[in-house]
């Protein structure tokens, strides 16, 4: 269940003459996978609902990113002067709202009287402005105290390690103008400048992978501090190279040396026998490879490789050109070929 967090852009509503006004909210995903946020807004003090409007209530919210609702406040012409209020409140669109569902701080709504006919004294004036630069100053020192918009990115994060297929990226989150912040990442896959989040690549590693090659990486970083959060992304990485072509000795040849039966792993992980020692007519014949040679493998596949010995009367020939591009493998038992295996795998 996505743990939510929820912030309010003030303590009040500045309402204009007419008695409008807004009020944000910032819905914070806390959890490690994409969810999809809602906001209602709850009246307080004789507020009443049809006074607030939401547009686009529901938003989509990736794993550690924020989004922002905009709460138009409209009060009624005659509404009694008084104070009245609201509250934010955010829950997941795919659970119950009771379970997932957080609520903001209280945000006040002065509505004051209907000024008098006879024309008000200078005085008044000056004491009104002086109340509310005092109320403006309070309100400025509480949003900067609790974090209201002063999170800010002071530098990028950073990708180190070579965007090569099999190898390890290591992101490192950049600094924020702040201390003792959480950080969450985020690996994007890019063709251009068009880039998409990679589904589960939300730790400061990451293991390219065949998927990635054409493209550039990048990585998102997400810093929050209690209600206030800065997003900052990466340099793209260079465009990520393939796995080049690797030979590989095949082992248990029947009656030849290791070094002689060749196989080959090439690009994308794509595994075929091409020599297995002399091309003589002796040599039985590959009855059998799975997946056949050529197919595209995923990281960690089995290649599997099984033989069928020649027929009992089988004249041995001098060795022939015509062979030589045929996958003969001579072996007294089938063998396995691991993708896994390619740091290992030395040139013959």
């Amino acid at each position: 269940m996505t743990s939510w967090q929820i912030g309010e852009s003030g303590i009040a509503v500045a309402l204009n003459g007419e008695g409008r006004g807004e009020v944000t909210f910032t819905v914070t995903n806390g959890g490690t996978a994409q969810d999809r946020s809602v906001l209602t807004v709850t009246p307080l003090d004789g507020a009443a609902e049809s006074w607030f409007t939401v547009d686009e209530p529901q938003r989509v919210v990736g794993p550690g990113a924020s989004v922002v609702y905009p709460v138009a406040v409209s009060v009624p012409p005659g509404t009694a002067a008084g104070t009245y209020g609201l509250q934010g409140v955010a829950y997941s669109a795919d659970s119950d709202p009771g379970e997932s569902s957080v609520t903001s701080k209280r945000v006040g709504i002065t509505v004051a009287s209907p000024p008098a006919k006879k024309g008000i004294p200078p005085w008044v004036w000056i004491v009104v402005a002086a109340v509310v630069l005092l109320v403006v100053g309070v309100i400025a020192f509480l949003l900067t105290r609790d974090g209201g918009g002063g999170l800010e990115t002071v530098t990028p994060p950073t990708i180190s390690g070579s965007p090569t297929v099999l190898e390890t990226l290591t992101a490192t989150p950049g600094e924020f103008s702040e201390d003792d912040v959480e950080a969450a990442f985020q690996w994007q896959r890019c063709q251009g400048e068009q880039c998409s989040d990679i589904d589960g690549a939300i730790l400061p590693t990451y293991l390219v992978s065949n998927e990635d090659v054409g493209n550039t990486l990048q990585v998102e970083v997400t810093a929050t501090k209690e209600d206030d959060s800065a997003t900052a992304t990466s340099e793209p990485t260079d465009t990520v190279a393939p796995v080049p072509p690797t030979q590989f000795p095949v082992p248990a040849v029947v009656g030849l040396p290791t070094s002689q039966a060749i196989g080959v792993i090439s690009e994308h992980f794509t595994a075929q026998v091409i020599h297995a020692g002399p091309s003589t007519g002796c040599n039985p014949p590959v009855e059998e490879q799975v997946p056949v040679g050529g197919t595209q493998l995923v990281q960690g596949s089995i290649v599997t490789i099984s033989t069928r010995p020649p027929p009992p009367l089988v004249l041995c020939l001098p060795d022939f050109p015509v062979f030589e591009d045929l996958p003969f493998l001579a072996l007294d038992e089938e063998i396995r070929l691991t993708p896994r295996d390619l740091e290992n795998l030395q040139q013959p």
